[in-house]
């Protein structure tokens, strides 16, 4: 079957041809949404993931800043420290913004209130209030019930 399916992949490669532009897309309308915020854009090509330095925005190491922005802010990072056995850390997460683009919107709005961590606790932000008065139901965001 999978032989089959793949033939029929190539009889018309449009879609396959179309992915890069698709991607682009979402990357662009991602990395224009963080112009201006406090997390520091990074280069990005050939990927569906975004790396963000957070030092201007948080004192935690990259594990601790994802658990967090997931529990309080609805929004879910990944640390680049994961993929070190020595759990190296950067000061660098990153996104996917392999998503629609109202659920990249939503995490987009929230990203960009992001304020300033100092010691020990966030200092206070409307996204904060923001994911403890809506359900989550935006970009990465935990618990989801919709595949965004």
């Amino acid at each position: 079957p999978m032989q089959h399916g793949r033939a029929a992949s190539l009889q018309d490669p449009t879609p396959y041809l179309q992915l890069p532009a698709f991607y682009q897309a979402k990357r662009d309308l991602f990395r224009q949404g963080l112009e201006g915020s406090r997390l520091k854009l990074l280069p990005s090509t050939g990927s569906y993931f975004q790396c963000v330095d957070i030092s201007a925005v948080s004192d935690l190491n990259e594990s601790d800043f994802c658990q967090w922005l997931t529990r309080e802010v609805g929004v879910a990072a990944i640390p680049l420290s994961a993929f070190y056995g020595d759990g190296f850390d950067q000061r660098v997460v990153r996104f996917c913004f392999a998503k629609k683009d109202e659920t990249l919107r939503a995490a987009l709005e929230r990203l960009r209130k992001l304020g300033r961590h100092c010691q020990g606790n966030l200092m206070p932000f409307s996204a904060l209030a923001l994911s403890r008065q809506a359900p989550p139901a935006t970009l990465f965001i935990a618990n989801s019930q919709q595949a965004g």
